[in-house]
């Protein structure tokens, strides 16, 4: 029996399209057909409204030019995989969800809250695969192991730094023997420096050891009084030089 998707939109085609042709309302037909045709355009309508079809009966494919409102649309054909299309609610977008032929739930695309990113959803953790194409998000690429061969193709850069003073606001020392232009520091009071020409180790203000390269020595300093110089004969000292781990002067 043929099915209202056998209609034609042009009404002089449809002289035989009736119970698969069987039933002719052609011009000049008997009486009879045309009740015969009443009845049989009942039951295609009754068949139709009992178990709905989209598209023809014949495979082809249905056109909709206007607004399609269903509940859960599934897409299916025998046991094989399928998708649905799921309303949404009052706070959540719908969504589409794709099944395996088992009927396994794999991932799903929606139920976003109203202003909030659209979800793509794995729901077995195997990922999405975007193949076929390049995948940009705003208009610009998604840098991946495939398309990013060279850092030259990055517009905003290379990716690393070419310039170490550009990018650091300052020159850095070099291991291999530049010269600093100033304090070496660990904190405020405690550094290393060049004072008066001679190399000094800070530890407080007032409190350093410098190297008096003039005179070949060493000269200890506490609270800005020199106590203390060792050269290459002598010892000396502003006070008493105690010697040992039990005291004594020296």
């Amino acid at each position: 029996m043929s099915g209202i998707y056998d209609y034609s939109t042009t009404p002089v085609d449809n002289g035989n399209v009736l119970a698969g042709g069987t039933i002719s309302i052609a011009e000049g037909c008997p009486a009879g057909n045309l009740n015969n045709a009443q009845r049989q355009q009942m039951a295609d309508l009754a068949s139709f409204i009992a178990a709905p079809t989209v598209g023809p009966t014949t495979g082809s494919t249905a056109v909709f030019s206007g607004e399609v409102v269903a509940g859960l649309l599934t897409t299916r054909t025998g046991s094989v995989g399928y998708s649905q299309i799921y309303p949404g609610s009052s706070t959540l977008t719908g969504n589409i969800s794709f099944f395996s032929s088992a009927g396994t739930i794999q991932g799903y695309v929606g139920n976003a809250s109203s202003g909030q990113p659209i979800p793509l959803y794995s729901s077995t953790g195997a990922g999405w695969n975007f193949a076929n194409g390049p995948l940009t998000v705003g208009g610009s690429a998604v840098w991946t192991a495939a398309n990013l061969t060279n850092l030259s193709q990055l517009a905003n850069g290379p990716g690393y730094i070419t310039s170490v003073s550009g990018t650091l606001g300052y020159t850095p020392a070099n291991k291999g023997g530049d010269t600093f232009t100033g304090a070496i520091r660990r904190d405020t009071n405690f550094y290393m420096d060049i004072v008066g020409g001679s190399p000094a180790v800070v530890f407080d203000v007032g409190d350093y050891i410098y190297y008096d390269r003039t005179n070949n020595k060493f000269v200890f300093v506490i609270n800005n009084v020199g106590v203390a110089s060792i050269d290459a004969n002598n010892i000396r000292g502003a006070g008493n030089i105690q010697g040992g781990l039990g005291g004594g002067n020296v």
